[in-house]
């Protein structure tokens, strides 16, 4: 009996330690996990609300590393339309062309979309991809033309990627045709954007049927 209850002493004591290392083990892995997700929140929380030197500091505690994902330092930054904290992410190597997790949308197509030339002066000096698409195969440039943004599109038109750039046709049917339905339009805007993307040697690219 004595040598029984010895044995099941050791058995417990050998699941105790088993479950306690297992445990210190498992925390390892989730603290790191939980403090990166409060510093990027705080980061981004910083970013989006123009906080230039309370984002240098979040910044700093999380290793002078922009976050990346759910809560994005860069994305935050440029919704946000505050441009000293983009330079400051961009300077500590973010990623101008990093893709929201929720949609394809890039830090570029949110400045464009903004008609946020400063910020996309920027990101040229930074390894932005000019010629990306989203889910909808639509480019930078048709986006500009959606947004009714002439200043854009002249600047879109002097980098020199995009001197070879295709714009969908379908574009410029949404705005010739559907955009003038849209309660607050604004017809010259648009009528502006048609005349400058008919005066400029932007090759069509057809929409397949």
């Amino acid at each position: 009996m004595f040598k029984l209850r010895k044995s099941c002493a050791i058995g417990c004591l050998g699941t105790s330690l088993l479950f306690v290392v297992g445990i210190i083990q498992l925390r390892k892995i989730i603290v790191p996990i939980v403090i990166e997700h409060d510093q990027c929140s705080e980061l981004a929380g910083k970013a989006f609300q123009g906080d230039l030197q309370g984002a240098k500091i979040a910044l700093q505690n999380h290793g002078n590393k922009p976050c990346k994902g759910e809560f994005s330092s860069l994305i935050a930054a440029v919704t946000g339309k505050n441009n000293a904290v983009v330079k400051l992410f961009l300077d500590h190597n973010a990623d101008p062309n990093e893709q929201d997790m929720s949609w394809p949308i890039t830090p570029i197509t949110i400045a464009v979309e903004d008609n946020n030339i400063e910020a996309l002066k920027l990101f040229a000096l930074h390894g932005a991809n000019w010629k990306f698409k989203d889910r909808t195969n639509e480019t930078i440039l048709d986006r500009a033309a959606l947004n009714g943004s002439t200043e854009t599109i002249k600047y879109l038109l002097t980098l020199p990627e995009l001197r070879d750039i295709k714009m969908i046709d379908g574009a410029l049917d949404w705005i010739e045709y559907e955009r003038p339905r849209w309660p607050k339009y604004e017809p010259d805007k648009y009528t502006k954007v048609i005349k400058l993307l008919k005066q400029t040697k932007i090759q069509i690219e057809h929409r397949k049927k």
